[in-house]
C-alpha cells in the first residue's frame, strides 16, 4: 500500500464518549475524581458469568450529527451477544 501524499492533519475539535460520561467535560470531571466507569450491564440481559461492562451512560448514537440509522445498525450499538 502506498503512503498518502497529503500528510496534513487538521484537528477541528475534540470529544469523548466513555463509560465515565457521554461528553468530554463529564468524562474528565469524573476521571479527575478517580471514579471508574465500569458497572453492571443495563441495556440487555446477559447470560455470561460476567455482568460488568464499560457502557456509555444515556448514549444514543442516533443523536450524533454524522451517524444515520444504517450506520448505527452497522455498529451493532444496541445488540447484546
Amino acid at each position: 500500500m502506498k503512503a498518502p501524499s497529503n500528510r496534513r492533519v487538521f484537528v477541528v475539535g475534540y470529544g469523548a464518549a466513555t463509560p465515565l460520561g457521554k461528553t468530554f467535560p463529564e468524562s474528565w470531571k469524573r476521571a479527575v475524581k478517580g471514579e471508574a466507569g465500569f458497572r453492571k450491564v443495563t441495556r440487555c440481559q446477559v447470560k455470561a458469568l460476567s455482568h460488568v461492562v464499560g457502557e456509555i451512560p444515556d448514549w444514543d448514537p442516533l443523536d450524533l450529527d454524522f451517524a444515520d440509522a444504517k450506520e448505527v445498525y452497522n455498529w451493532n450499538a444496541d445488540l447484546c451477544f
